[in-house]
């Protein structure tokens, strides 16, 4: 019902992309539930946030054992191919659920301002914490997003980023805005990449998200190959400074690294990194330079850096201070805390 947390512990999915429409959709918040949190840290974000029912990948089912008993009244609807395994404890089938229900449903008319989705952030201090967003809120940023990524339908998106943080970044939210295809990979491994790359030669991707840690290994293992493939991907990447070696032997691939800057806080795109024409006419090593950076703030949000009394400091490439940010999509606070 409306104001109920449901939890979701998959992997990327088209069904967790249904469930990121479907459960705000009837005023419920979606809980995205971080696969890499202790599992501790796992319970406490459940009984802090209060969510009852969760929505579980047949292949993460021992990650919910945890909850079985500690959650009272816990219901778990498991997300498979084949009919749901059996397990000591009640289950319900996701596709069998889907079946039984009418193709139309006159959606609720919801306040912008309620929560759409909830994610737990670790990178503070003490135990994680509850970032809210808006309906409102994430249709600003998806808006953001899909100026920034420049998305258009001829575009093929894949969601390499996990969906079970900060909104896997928001990729698929502009790819279907812009009424592209969406590819989903899956579960894939880090340390074999093959299959996540045969995956995007196959359905011709060419947009994607995602972190130095998956484009390292990516690199590593393209330039293994006796037969080089060719792409036509433009591939964001955030979280930690993307290393010019990195990007310069991607593109040799025809992957182009665009630096993006965020936090779960801020929904999370902040800044974007673009080269303006008048740019362009700069020598190779000194547009790499450029490239490399966090690049500048998109419309909608405000950055400053402010020394230890606030007063506001010189963007002069050297002053260190305090990051502050403003934005339409940035948390106003932390829920519970």
């Amino acid at each position: 019902k409306v104001g109920d947390r449901v939890g979701v512990v998959s992997w990327n999915t088209h069904r967790f992309y249904e469930l990121y429409f479907g459960i705000p959709g009837i005023g419920a918040v979606l809980l995205q539930m971080n696969l890499r949190l202790h599992p501790e840290e796992m319970l406490y974000v459940v009984k802090h946030s209060g969510a009852r029912l969760f929505f579980v990948d047949e292949s993460l089912l021992p990650l919910v054992i945890p909850l079985v008993e500690a959650v009272k009244g816990a219901k778990f609807v498991v997300m498979s191919d084949e009919k749901p395994p059996e397990t000591f404890f009640e289950t319900y089938s996701y596709e069998d659920l889907l079946k039984e229900q009418d193709e139309k449903y006159d959606f609720p008319v919801l306040d912008e301002r309620s929560a759409y989705s909830a994610c737990y952030t670790s990178g503070t201090t003490g135990k994680p914490k509850g970032v809210y967003y808006s309906h409102r809120s994430i249709v600003l940023h998806s808006v953001a997003i899909f100026t920034a990524l420049s998305i258009s339908k001829s575009d093929v998106f894949m969601q390499i980023v996990p969906m079970f943080h900060a909104s896997g970044w928001g990729g698929f939210f502009a790819a279907t805005i812009a009424g592209g295809k969406i590819v989903f990979p899956g579960r894939f491994m880090l340390d074999d990449l093959k299959p996540v790359v045969d995956l995007i030669l196959a359905e011709n991707v060419t947009v994607t998200a995602g972190a130095p840690a998956i484009f390292i290994p990516m690199l590593n293992y393209l330039q293994k190959l006796e037969n080089k493939p060719k792409f036509n991907l433009r591939a964001f990447s955030g979280a930690t400074e993307p290393p010019l070696a990195m990007m310069k032997g991607l593109k040799e691939f025809g992957i182009e690294i665009i630096h993006a800057y965020g936090a779960t806080e801020t929904s999370p795109l902040v800044c974007y990194n673009f080269l303006k024409p008048e740019l362009e006419t700069l020598g190779d090593e000194e547009k790499w330079e450029i490239r490399r950076k966090q690049g500048i703030p998109v419309f909608g949000t405000d950055v400053k850096i402010v020394d230890e009394s606030g007063r506001e400091l010189p963007w002069d490439g050297k002053t260190i201070g305090e990051l502050c940010i403003r934005g339409l999509w940035v948390t106003g606070e932390y829920y519970k805390d």
